[in-house]
């Protein structure tokens, strides 16, 4: 066999259309883009969850204030014995 004939045999298995490897690097550019769009947006919402999380007052800071308000007005009947365990009775 010549030089000619073994180059022929090997050429289509060594070319690659350029079309494909530019249309698959374009989709690799913009799966790249799409996923960093959609972390910075949930990293956003979740900062913005936290942080109002962080200035919302805590659940346990207004129950001593309601216990405080309960204290200072006897008559209210909003008070709660916290001797006596509660029960949910219908």
């Amino acid at each position: 066999m010549s030089n000619k004939e073994q180059n022929s045999s090997e050429a289509p298995l060594t070319t690659v259309k350029t079309v494909y490897a530019r249309a698959a690097i374009i989709l690799l550019a913009l799966n790249f883009a799409f996923t960093g769009y959609l972390t910075y947006s949930m990293n956003k919402t979740q900062s913005e969850t936290l942080d109002s999380m962080q200035n919302a007052p805590s659940p346990q800071a207004s129950v001593n204030a309601m216990r405080q308000v309960d204290a200072s007005s006897p008559s209210n009947p909003l008070t709660v014995d916290e001797t006596i365990p509660q029960t949910l009775d219908k």
